[in-house]
């Protein structure tokens, strides 16, 4: 769906996960050589008959037409315009909003609540200071699980928490998703020194307790 709307942020965002999916499976999973040689047939098969279908198929023509198309510069540019050095240092609140007219469907709105970069949405609502807390617990949280753990489950909250901070300059993260939520549980987990000392199978024998 999002290859067919032509969302250029969330196809990123799902082929992370899919490529950081493929990389924990390789190192934990079973039958990895024959998931390689699959892997690199299925690649090689893409980039021989790729860009002919991408030419021929309707269901790629949104992302070809859009290409590198620039549809945030102007929505940038009002936001820079319009935030002084305060709202900089601690944002315009929660209801906070920017002057930005001609850019939503409804041509007579001239503010918006809503920036499509994750980062400066949090600057628009809680400034640098808001944006600068999240970064000092989410970035050690996210090295604490991927290098510091000895389970899987913990290494993947750490994954989780990186692809969302990574996605977070494409689109809007810091909203009440499944997403979110996840992420914040994980920061919880990868923090905990007694779960990133379990091992696999321990933390197997609680789940299956569950």
């Amino acid at each position: 769906m999002a290859t067919y709307q032509g969302r250029r942020g969330l196809m990123l965002y799902c082929a992370l996960i899919l490529l950081i999916a493929g990389f924990v499976y390789l190192a934990r999973g079973e039958n990895r050589m024959l998931m390689i040689v699959i892997f690199l047939m299925l690649l090689s098969t893409a980039l021989l008959v790729g860009a002919e279908v991408l030419n021929k198929s309707s269901l790629f023509s949104t992302v070809m037409d859009r290409g590198m198309e620039d549809t945030r510069s102007k929505v940038s540019d009002c936001f820079y315009e319009d935030m002084s050095t305060r709202d900089w240092l601690i944002g315009k609140g929660l209801l906070g909003q920017y002057f930005c007219p001609g850019v939503d469907w409804d041509e007579n709105a001239l503010y918006r609540k809503v920036i499509e970069t994750g980062f400066l949405q949090i600057i628009l609502k809680g400034g640098v200071v808001s944006l600068g807390l999240l970064l000092l617990i989410m970035i050690p949280a996210s090295i604490l699980g991927i290098f510091f753990s000895k389970n899987l489950i913990t290494k993947a909250f750490g994954l989780w928490i990186f692809i969302g901070l990574v996605n977070m300059y494409p689109s809007s993260v810091d909203t009440f998703t499944l997403n979110y939520l996840m992420m914040w549980i994980g920061v919880g987990i990868c923090y905990s020194k007694e779960i990133r000392n379990l091992n696999d199978a321990t933390i197997m024998q609680y789940l299956k307790k569950l």
